[in-house]
């Protein structure tokens, strides 16, 4: 049981994951603007957005809270699934404008591969989740994961594969279940195979 009276507040959760993911866009822009260097000791916006911001979004992701009106942690799931996929897509644009980057720079704001196997494993846990909405919003950012307009995202765990499993069609409906368990059950599969591929390749 959480002290703080706000924390347990579904509402407040919500507002504090799509407050954080807002912060973080307006700070990421002003720091494209400015193109200065962070100061010695402080943490660039960049560094933040893959690093505390990305683990508070997977933190946001266990929600499981569950009062009088059912599984509100649902609601903050939901935020932090479009978060996630918002703040991808801000750490590989920082990749495609960080050229001017010291090289150990670079490793701090890189979307790699052991975080896109995170990403892809969150999502698909939740694409299997009860609940037909939060399934339906995972599904689709899935999509705009595998075939993001804006930027390319890199380092996806078999990528082609994952893309046959799950087209480009804004028509699926991810809510309805028996339409997709077949299609969701090979994803866990494949999302198996990259953590095996990942944990081997640090060894």
């Amino acid at each position: 049981m959480q002290e703080n009276l706000d924390e347990r507040d579904a509402e407040t959760r919500v507002n504090a994951v799509r407050g954080l993911v807002a912060v973080c866009k307006t700070l990421y822009e002003a720091d494209l603007d400015v193109q200065a260097s962070p100061m010695e000791g402080v943490a660039s916006v960049k560094a933040v957005l893959k690093g505390q911001v990305m683990e508070s979004l997977f933190e946001a992701l266990d929600d499981y809270a569950v009062d009088n009106r059912g599984d509100v942690g649902s609601w903050v799931r939901e935020a932090a699934i479009v978060g996630l996929e918002e703040c991808v897509v801000l750490l590989c644009k920082s990749m495609t404008t960080g050229r001017n980057l010291l090289t150990e720079e670079i490793q701090e704001v890189t979307f790699d591969s052991n975080l896109a196997v995170r990403v892809v494993g969150s999502l698909v846990k939740q694409a299997l989740e009860k609940i037909n909405r939060v399934r339906d919003i995972a599904g689709k950012t899935i999509q705009k994961i595998l075939y993001n307009k804006m930027v390319d995202i890199p380092c996806i765990p078999h990528k082609q594969e994952l893309q046959h499993l799950i087209p480009d069609d804004p028509m699926i409906n991810w809510g309805v279940c028996e339409l997709n368990l077949l299609r969701l059950s090979y994803l866990v599969y494949f999302l198996d195979v990259a953590i095996f591929d990942t944990w081997y390749f640090l060894l």
